[in-house]
């Protein structure tokens, strides 16, 4: 937990800003209930890392999603994650 600010604070203000609107966010949460995930794509993030993680897994999700970003497949990805967790 980020002391005096939240992931989704932090998400937010990153969406509210046009200078990093598009930058990726992948969470990474102690919070693994399908209501944060929810959450998570709501407000706009790419995926979602649960703890406790593998690093070798969590290395990579970031490679594949940078390069998935870099190949304009954001809206993909979040499609993706929305249909696995049922997202509205």
């Amino acid at each position: 937990m980020l002391p005096d600010l939240d992931g989704w604070r932090v998400a937010d203000e990153l969406a509210e800003n046009d200078e990093t609107r598009e930058i990726p966010i992948l969470f990474l949460s102690a919070r693994s209930e399908s209501g944060d995930q929810r959450r998570g794509h709501a407000t706009g993030g790419v995926g979602y890392i649960t703890k406790p993680f593998d690093p070798l897994a969590m290395t990579n999700t970031v490679r594949d999603v940078l390069l998935r970003v870099r190949r304009g497949e954001r809206d993909a990805m979040r499609g993706e994650w929305e249909r696995l967790i049922g997202a509205e």
